[in-house]
Parts: C-alpha cells; structure tokens; sequence
C-alpha cells in the first residue's frame, strides 16, 4: 500500500504528481482527507537545486505579492497540514507543506477562497478537504496530474507537538466531538 521514496528529509507533506499520490514523510500513500491550518498559510517565492537547502521568502502578508528575488526562484506556498491513518496517510499528526509546484498550488487555490471564507466563521477549528478525484491539469504541451479537493468539514484544532518536547496542550478545552467528527476524518 505504501512505497517508501529515496529522498533525504524529515517530515513533510508534499503531492508528487508523477507518481500521483501524496507523500508523507517520504512514504507514497493513497489519501482520502486531510486538514489545513488556514492561518498557517504563507505565499512567496522558492528557489531549489541539487545540494543546497531550498531557500524560500515569504510575503509579510500571505496572498499578497513580493518581488521575485531572482530568476530562478519559482511562486511557493506554505502550510500545515494534519493528516491521519483513517484517511490513508502512514501516521496521524502535523506536517509541513512547503512547495513550488504549479499542480498543487494550483489544487489549492481552487478551494482557497471557500476554506478562507470558512474560517471567518470557523475560528479555531482547521479545514478538512476531501481528495474528490485525480484531474490532468495542462501547463503548456504537458499533462500533469493533480489532486481536486472540495471542503467536507469544519473540526477542532489536534494539538501540535514539538521534537524532543512534552506535547502542546491545547489552548481551551473543546466540546465533544460531533457524532461525525469520530476518528477525525
């Protein structure tokens, strides 16, 4: 079910359109769901080559732009993502999605304005977006593979642990879980 990748990292979160899965911690997996933090979200710019740690600079404010620091730095988007075993991923808990690639920033952006309309009134809670279908996207001559999401919920905020330190506890306590918030999603 699940195919281990090669390459170097920690935690992360991350669409990898060749292979049309998601990727968590370097694990291939086939999701279903996952959460967003909205207000994790940061815009930019990233640059990346081979041997070098990405270099990514984000806007002040998220959604607005900035100067493009140089030529080959490419449009990036960040944000925290909390994705579970019930829904498909190899473990429950907080990653990074940091990326520069077109299909995913563009998966996101066509949900965006609902999953930002919703936390106005959602304050607290994270987005749950639903993988609906796998659709080709065309950049030019080429045909690429990309997830399209629909929102599906609204849930309380998991708390986030930190490397090497007692886990986070959560701002205030929450009400029970809705009868469908059982095992997250």
């Amino acid at each position: 079910m699940f195919e281990v990748l090669s390459e170097p990292g920690g935690e992360f979160f991350d669409w990898k359109a060749k292979e049309v899965q998601f990727s968590v911690d370097k694990v291939l997996c086939d999701l279903t769901a996952f959460a967003v933090d909205p207000g994790s979200i940061k815009t930019g710019w990233g640059y990346l080559t081979g041997g070098v740690s990405p270099d990514y600079r984000w806007a002040d404010v998220p959604g607005t732009k900035i100067a493009k620091p140089g030529d080959d730095y490419k449009p990036a988007f960040h944000l925290d993502v909390y994705v579970t075993e019930n829904a498909g991923a190899p473990v429950t808990g907080w990653r990074p999605w940091t990326t520069r690639g077109r299909a995913s920033r563009d998966a996101l952006n066509a949900i965006w304005e609902e999953v930002h309309d919703g936390a106005k009134a959602n304050a607290g809670k994270i987005a749950v977006l639903k993988i609906d279908e796998i659709v080709n996207m065309k950049y030019g001559p080429a045909i690429v593979k990309a997830p399209k999401f629909s929102l599906a919920k609204w849930i309380a905020t998991p708390a986030r642990e930190e490397p090497d330190s007692e886990p986070t506890p959560a701002p205030e306590p929450v009400a029970p879980p809705a009868a469908d918030d059982d095992d997250l999603f």
